[in-house]
């Protein structure tokens, strides 16, 4: 900014933003004020030479003052299309024309003190007394017309007036002499009333560019996420609203390019790495991703992150959904490299969901989903749409973007509607427990319950666990969930016989929660129940995620005394490497190995092969969905330790099973 001082104050050279911004206001009045002052000179010329250039030569009574005016008119004719011209100039151009104008300042007024001195020395009395009267009138008209550059006002007041004014003084003449000093005077005050008012302008520009500082830290503020620097999520429901000129509505972009898309994405496996790691790497994360995607999203696409690892994409000029589809999957191929956090890699993934919106077709008027800000027209619209997308490639565990389409919409928007009501404390208290008995094989005598949690929401209607369990652990809810469960169950099992137990699941989320067993202890604890009386069911697809992590976690239930029991053992995946490695307390059976044990022989030759192993390991095998006297039979000629089913009973309240566990061995004599 060395070339700023020609044209600027000092002032401004330690602030480029301020120098900038005076050099586009100068630059901005001067194109207004400027014109007007040629005119006035204009007009005080002809007037002087007029009046005043009797006896004096043409070529310096008209000639010269009629070469300035078309000079004047030229330099008119610039500026008014400047002031016409909308093409955008950058600093260094603005400053270049203000110092051109400093420059034409000091030698239009050179020439004009010329002209005056040469009227002056050749002019009858009448003219010479006019002299005075046209240096002033031009000194005071110029340098109110260059007030906002005050280096060119100061040299047309000093170059015009001082020559002049000494002019007159050496005249000889008591009355131009007289005018001489008091034109010295009065450029004296004008100059000083330049620096004032300029002192004043740049004031009002300070102050004025201090405004515009705190209103862009405010917009900032509230339109960038801090962490990434992407925009956020309000920015970017203002780029599909219309709220954002800068980016326009989404039915106007629709409207101007072949389509439209909006793309939203979760990472995959970020909780676990945040919880275990610590904020810094997860931030260290989503620092990564946002970097990944700004740098492989075309030109006209904006990038926003809406919330906690959840980002947008808004794609324009697409040629149709493909094309939107291949541009999801080169953002999931930036994902198959490792994220290096410090000196540790960490490998996540990203769920994709995709709505797109093709030129000439109606906006989509899908209302919004209650997690959106409302908003208005087809963008938002457009982003629900992709929302749902998403939910339905988590859902389906989809390894690919999933595009939406009508039919997902109702069974995603329930999905949606379950996950609010998890996330609001008084809903998720409406989910309630029902205790299934478990009875030993040899006497058929209660020897503990498994707490099942049961939804029946007053809108959404039966909501099974299967579905909001893992709707809970993908939404972050599900540890909220586990510790209200867990504290209603310690509730009810506080009261049974000491030899009863409880027996309670946790899945692959729970497992994984940094804490949860210390949680869980303390809750025990605090209800006065025998950790010693606790099972904790876990089935083999939750040891799958993270096995190491889930080991750790039920090395905790068991250092404190309880059992962990491996749940739906024979149903589909089975491992031996895990028997072997956390020698379980009990091994549930799949409920389907049960079902159809009677009439299938396949089945039950499948049954005593698996019973079989768990003998070989020295692990007692407790069988559920007991539901006929046919399959009882069948299964107490096996080594079974438990049994559980509808045949001995339906889960029940927590009252009921305060009854006398005996009223259970009429089953025997049965």
């Amino acid at each position: 900014m060395a070339s700023i001082g020609s044209a600027l104050p000092t002032d401004t050279s330690s602030d480029p933003a301020l120098a900038d911004a005076l050099a586009r206001e100068q630059y901005r009045v001067l194109g207004r004020q400027v014109p007007t002052m040629y005119a006035l000179l204009l007009i005080n010329s002809a007037f002087l030479a007029i009046f005043g250039s009797t006896g004096v030569p043409a070529m310096v009574a008209y000639i010269l003052p009629i070469t300035i005016a078309i000079a004047a008119v030229l330099r008119m004719v610039i500026w008014f299309r400047r002031l016409k011209s909308h093409r955008p100039e950058t600093t260094a151009d603005i400053i270049g024309k203000l110092n051109g104008t400093a420059r034409l300042a000091a030698a239009l007024a050179i020439i004009l003190g010329g002209w005056s001195m040469a009227i002056l020395w050749l002019a009858d009395a009448t003219g010479q007394s006019l002299v005075p009267f046209f240096t002033v009138m031009s000194t005071i008209t110029c340098g109110y017309c260059l007030l906002a550059l005050p280096k060119a006002a100061n040299r047309i007041i000093f170059l015009g007036t001082v020559p002049i004014s000494l002019a007159l003084i050496m005249t000889g003449t008591m009355h131009l002499q007289a005018a001489g000093f008091n034109l010295l005077l009065v450029a004296g005050l004008v100059q000083q009333m330049v620096a004032t008012q300029y002192r004043q302008f740049l004031r009002i520009l300070t102050s004025s560019a201090e405004v515009q500082t705190e209103k862009a830290k405010a917009y900032r503020l509230a339109h960038i996420d801090d962490l990434t620097g992407l925009p956020n999520r309000r920015a970017f429901l203002a780029a599909l609203t219309g709220d954002d000129a800068a980016h326009g509505d989404i039915t106007a972009a629709a409207c101007a390019n072949p389509g439209v898309a909006v793309i939203m994405l979760d990472l995959d496996g970020f909780k676990p790495i945040n919880d275990t790691h610590g904020h810094a790497t997860g931030d260290g994360l989503l620092v990564g991703a946002a970097l990944r995607l700004a740098a492989v999203t075309p030109g006209p696409g904006l990038v926003a992150r809406l919330g906690g690892d959840e980002f947008a994409i808004l794609l324009r000029d697409l040629r149709d959904a493909n094309h939107a589809l291949a541009t999801a999957q080169a953002i999931r191929a930036t994902f198959r490299d490792p994220f290096l956090i410090g000196n540790q890699q960490f490998r996540v993934g990203a769920s994709f969901g995709v709505a797109f919106f093709a030129a000439g077709t109606r906006p989509p008027l899908q209302p919004p989903s209650p997690r959106q800000d409302v908003g208005h027209g087809g963008g938002i619209a457009l982003l629900h749409q992709a929302d749902l997308a998403l939910y339905d490639a988590k859902r389906r565990k989809s390894a690919d973007p999933v595009l939406f389409s009508s039919p997902m919409d109702s069974s995603v928007r329930r999905r949606m509607s379950i996950e609010q009501a998890l996330a609001d404390p008084v809903q998720r208290a409406q989910i309630r427990l029902v205790f299934q008995p478990i009875v030993a094989a040899d006497s058929l005598v209660v020897t503990g319950y498994e707490a099942l949690a049961r939804w029946d929401h007053p809108v959404i209607g039966a909501i099974s666990p299967a579905e909001f369990v893992g709707i809970a652990e993908q939404s972050g809810s599900i540890d909220a969930l586990t510790e209200q469960l867990f504290a209603a169950a310690l509730v009810v099992a506080r009261d049974w016989p000491e030899t009863i137990t409880l027996s309670f699941n946790l899945g692959a989320a729970e497992l994984n929660a940094h804490g949860l067993a210390g949680k869980m202890a303390a809750l025990m604890q605090a209800h006065g129940f025998d950790p010693r009386r606790l099972a904790i069911e876990v089935t083999e697809t939750a040891l799958l995620n993270d096995f190491a992590l889930a080991r750790q976690s039920l090395d905790l239930f068991r250092a404190a005394g309880s059992q962990v029991w491996l749940d739906d053992f024979g149903a589909g995946y089975s491992s031996l490497g895990y028997l072997r490695e956390m020698a379980f307390d009990a091994i549930k059976l799949d409920g389907d190995l049960i079902r159809t044990v009677v009439e299938n022989q396949a089945t039950r030759a499948l049954l005593i092969g698996v019973i079989q192993l768990c003998q070989a390991i020295d692990t007692p095998v407790i069988a559920e969905m007991v539901e006929t006297k046919d399959q009882l039979a069948l299964l107490r000629a096996l080594p079974i330790a438990r049994y559980q089913g509808y045949y001995f009973a339906r889960p029940m309240t927590g009252e009921a099973t305060r009854l006398d566990t005996a009223q259970l061995m009429g089953f025997q004599r049965g």
